[in-house]
């Protein structure tokens, strides 16, 4: 029963338990369900050392317009595990957050991964415009086909309008309304 010692007035024989493949197993749930709930969570390892510079969670906003962020910079002056201590660099005020709480500020001098996207971003650009440019040479001679692939429906005036003329149909066939007439048919007379 797992691992207790059962009290009793009978003697019996201490038998020895070999719980190792129940631990390893335990284990190994463990680690898929920190795997998996890692992964729906998205988390992530924090990159965030000793000396950077970083912003810090607001932990109760003033009104619904402010940042997340207080603009202001806290450097980070000792870091142990998840538990940061950030110093403040105008007042100097040293506070204790977590990592989750805490933005790192990117430094000027890391342009790399700013230049790799803006790289990217010419290079697909470029692309677009080649590609443009051939379908454009190639279709050049061809008209554009409007046809629509779906079909449409069938348009018509409802029944309950069928013994009604309108006026635009009535100048067309060259009626003359009677007076009082309601643009019913039988109101129409023909010259």
């Amino acid at each position: 029963m797992f691992g207790r010692r059962i009290k009793g007035r009978l003697p019996r024989v201490p038998a020895s338990i070999d719980d190792e493949s129940v631990r390893d197993f335990d284990n190994l749930q463990k680690a898929k369900g920190k795997l998996y709930s890692d992964k729906k969570r998205h988390a992530e390892h924090s990159d965030i050392q000793e000396g950077d510079r970083v912003l810090v969670k607001r932990m109760k906003k003033d009104h619904k317009l402010q940042t997340d962020f207080a603009p202001e910079e806290f450097q980070v002056i000792h870091k142990k595990g998840s538990d940061t201590t950030v110093r403040s660099s105008l007042s100097g005020k040293e506070f204790r957050r977590n990592v989750t709480h805490l933005k790192k500020v990117p430094d000027s001098n890391d342009k790399t991964s700013d230049d790799k996207d803006d790289e990217r971003v010419q290079n697909n650009e470029h692309q677009l415009m080649e590609e443009n440019a051939q379908h454009s040479t190639t279709n050049a001679g061809s008209l554009p086909q409007t046809e629509d692939s779906r079909g449409k429906r069938k348009r018509r005036e409802p029944v309950r309008y069928d013994d009604y003329v309108p006026y635009y149909v009535e100048e067309a066939i060259g009626g003359v309304v009677a007076s009082g007439s309601t643009g019913y048919r039988q109101d129409i007379v023909m010259d």
